[in-house]
């Protein structure tokens, strides 16, 4: 699930409000992911019957795979011309 206030708005609201809005996301999104479990599981079952097969890469393989996913999403964001760029960079990659 994805909310989305205008900025404008949300300055408007009492901290009470935005804990109350903030807690609601974070406790529905806990309950969406684990009601979808069953049907991630089924999907899986399904697909590892057609003969796919999951492959983990790990080590070295693993890490220039995420640095490489990492950086794709950073850089298009940036390439976009997003005033926000640094902002949500620095709150919100870990790597």
């Amino acid at each position: 699930m994805k909310v989305i206030v205008n900025s404008k708005r949300w300055a408007t609201l009492s901290q009470e409000s935005r804990d109350i809005l903030e807690q609601g996301a974070i406790d529905y999104e806990k309950m969406s992911t684990e009601a979808l479990q069953p049907q991630i599981e089924t999907a899986r079952k399904q697909l590892a019957e057609k003969g796919m097969k999951v492959i983990k890469l790990e080590g070295k393989a693993a890490e220039k795979y995420l640095d490489k996913a990492y950086s794709s999403a950073w850089d298009a964001l940036k390439a976009s011309g997003s005033h926000y760029y640094d902002e949500l960079r620095a709150a919100y990659y870990r790597r």
